[in-house]
């Protein structure tokens, strides 16, 4: 087996349902354009669950809490979980979800020898509606959606900014950035507003209309110049901002035995497992024939530096995950801290 030792100067100087992240973005963003809105529990299936995608599949909820849509006394309701299309969904017996639909409610659901019509209420989702488990709406959205219903206030523009994050499949998992300087254009209004410990932003109170949002923080800079927004009459609308800093790191990788050890893969990874470790960008270069390395664009944050610790080793290649300064076992790998804009090597 062979192993490796890492030395790095410390010094400074299918055709399937595909929908991105969009439909899981705030609900403010889509109020507007949703028919129904519920919080609901699965009770009951005609769900095979043999991995079939049928027409007239269905699940039948209770209905907790309604936001819109549906009459406040309404207990009961079926769902069409996007029956016989590649974004039908599978629901768990006893869970909690908040449901959405963009269509009216039916009267009930096709026919179908496998899965027969039912009748009552029915309510259409599938699998790029946003429809989700309770547990993973935040309270801010909760909270909204309750306002919502309550009395719908005036719209405004929200959204975060989080640090080498990628816009198209954002999530919370990137680290938030506190303190950038948010600036709002158009519509005969400037305004700033500064994002708090979170990452994210809100302008209240924002008359529907198009709009220009930018982002500053020093050190940083935004992965667009400037970001068009449309404020819909009733909602928000929304920019999520990916802020990126040119950090370094470089070393070389040796053999036991002192020789360089050549075109072998060498990774970093956040130390906190919690954040997102997304290949959307490199985090992965091969040493050259002198098992020298070099990273740029790397992030502030806490970081483990090793080779194949973040991709599945390669027998041939004979190299078991091996982490800065040589050591096998994750629990002992010291931490590589990174400031905003840092490089080492």
């Amino acid at each position: 087996m062979r192993t490796l030792l890492i030395l790095i100067a410390l010094t400074r100087s299918a055709v399937a349902c595909s929908c991105g992240s969009e439909p899981f973005g705030p609900i403010c963003q889509r109020i507007g354009e949703l028919k129904v809105l519920f919080v609901g529990k699965a009770v009951a299936t005609n769900d095979q669950r043999d991995g079939g995608i049928r027409v007239g599949t269905w699940y039948k909820f209770t209905v907790d809490e309604v936001f819109k849509g549906l009459q406040p006394n309404v207990r009961e309701v079926i769902v069409d979980p996007g029956s016989g299309t590649s974004c039908q969904m599978s629901f768990t017996i006893g869970s909690r979800y908040l449901v959405f639909s963009y269509a009216e409610t039916l009267a009930g659901l096709p026919n179908n020898s496998r899965a027969p019509r039912t009748s009552g209420l029915v309510v259409s989702t599938g699998g790029c509606t946003g429809t989700r488990l309770v547990e993973l709406v935040s309270a801010r959205d909760l909270e909204f959606a309750r306002q919502y219903r309550a009395a719908p206030g005036p719209p405004s523009i929200v959204g975060s900014a989080r640090i080498h994050a990628d816009e198209f499949q954002w999530s919370d998992r990137y680290p938030p950035l506190a303190g950038a300087s948010i600036k709002l254009s158009g519509t005969g209004a400037v305004r700033t507003a500064t994002t708090g410990p979170d990452g994210r932003y809100e302008f209240a109170n924002v008359p529907p209309g198009s709009y220009l949002v930018t982002a500053y923080a020093k050190g940083f800079v935004s992965s667009s110049h400037s970001y068009d927004v449309v404020v819909p009459a009733q909602g928000c609308g929304l920019a999520d901002i990916g802020m990126f800093t040119d950090g370094g790191m470089r070393g070389k990788v040796l053999e036991h035995d002192g020789r360089p050890a050549r075109y072998v893969i060498v990774e970093y990874l956040y130390a906190d497992p919690a954040l997102s470790n997304s290949k959307a960008y490199p985090r992965a270069v091969k040493t050259n024939d002198q098992g020298e390395f070099r990273f740029v664009g790397v992030p502030p944050g806490e970081f483990l530096l090793g080779l194949r610790i973040d991709s599945a080793p390669i027998p041939e290649e004979g190299i078991v995950p091996t982490y800065w300064p040589g050591v096998t076992d994750r629990a002992k790998a010291p931490i590589l801290r990174m400031a905003v804009g840092e490089k080492k090597g």
